[in-house]
């Protein structure tokens, strides 16, 4: 169990990690008698949310949709990365992180946060945990490295996964110390990490040859980094979802919805909102722009509705991975009922990454 945050209100979040069945016990059942227990331990610990990476389709069987956006990649290789000509001055280097800067890497994580609508809420104990003490094996491990000037100056934070192996390597987040330097210092950045890859230790007889960048997609470090490093094809890949109360969510993070009608044609609004799932609903009362009341509603009648969102796309919404006018795109059974209905629910549901890093596993 874990906590996040939703806009900055703390959720009880719940994660099943991770799952394997022996081959002789497959195609029983198991898996979903798991789930059952697991989500009756959820409900017993309060869990409002549920997530869960994994393989594709797979955990729509369970309750769950793929509705919280992780980050997509920009793929090259190592010698399409620019390199330090033989006399060039070398502004930045790259040094290997230490415990000591655990603080300072939380701090630079800050800004990704703040970008963020749905992220975990990480202290310094686990984070030095999952940077320093996790095995090398470990599917979610990571290298970490600080990006400074060639005086010590702090300039940001690299952590990657090198699998030299498969002559590959993963980088997980580019955290600055402020915007300006990813203009000032990407390119210097880049330089320095081919130099790292092509001296990493290669015991397994390949070198590093395959590079993603696996960053959110409003990242600002984008602009800058080249267009060698081509984006991959395909939308960005998700977390699946579960929400099994969402009153009880939408009650729980009322106060960051009320904070986004501050200031909007929407500010101090009241009276009754409902959205239809088609068999469900949602229905919310508010009252001078707070939400005074949220409760489910059994097939929702349409005119009453100011949008509909068949099964669990919702959450899509709800989670900021799409707007409406893009769940309306893929969906034809997907629609705000008007233009002032589809602005109401982009204020409250507005589209927006989140940075999963540091989620347990």
């Amino acid at each position: 169990q874990q906590t996040w945050s939703y806009g900055g209100v703390p959720v009880p979040f719940g994660r099943p990690e991770l799952v394997s069945t022996h081959p002789d016990y497959r195609n029983r059942g198991l898996i979903r008698q798991q789930f059952e227990l697991m989500h009756r331990w959820g409900n017993e610990r309060g869990h409002l949310v549920q997530g869960i990476t994994g393989i594709p389709y797979y955990y729509r069987q369970f309750g769950y949709e793929m509705a919280l956006e992780m980050a997509g990649s920009r793929r090259t290789t190592t010698q399409q990365l620019p390199q330090w000509k033989k006399d060039e001055k070398r502004d930045i280097r790259l040094r290997p992180a230490d415990r000591a800067d655990v603080e300072v890497i939380a701090s630079l994580r800050k800004a990704s946060v703040e970008r963020s609508l749905f992220v975990p809420l990480v202290d310094k104990d686990e984070m030095e945990y999952q940077l320093f003490d996790r095995d090398e094996r470990s599917a979610t491990a990571r290298t970490p490295y600080i990006i400074e000037t060639q005086a010590g100056a702090l300039i940001g934070f690299l952590p990657f996964q090198a699998v030299p192996g498969i002559g590959s390597v993963s980088v997980s987040a580019v955290d600055l110390v402020n915007p300006a330097m990813y203009r000032l210092y990407t390119k210097s950045f880049l330089k320095c990490f081919r130099e790292l890859l092509e001296a990493w230790p290669d015991s397994q007889g390949r070198k590093i040859e395959k590079v993603a960048i696996d960053l959110l997609p409003d990242h600002p470090i984008h602009p800058f980094l080249g267009r060698e490093i081509a984006y991959h094809s395909g939308s960005p890949y998700a977390w699946y979802i579960r929400v099994p109360d969402i009153p009880a969510l939408i009650k729980k993070i009322a106060p960051a919805l009320e904070k986004r009608l501050q200031g909007t044609a929407f500010e101090g609004l009241s009276g009754r909102k409902q959205i239809s799932f088609y068999r469900t609903g949602l229905r919310m009362e508010f009252e001078n722009g707070k939400i005074a009341a949220a409760s489910n509603v059994e097939f929702p009648e349409r005119h009453e509705s100011i949008g509909r969102f068949p099964g669990l796309s919702f959450l899509q919404l709800l989670f900021g991975q799409h707007s409406v006018s893009e769940l309306d795109l893929a969906m034809v059974d997907a629609s705000a009922s008007s233009d002032e209905d589809e602005a109401l629910l982009n204020t409250l549901f507005p589209k927006m990454s989140s940075d999963s890093r540091f989620a347990t596993s």
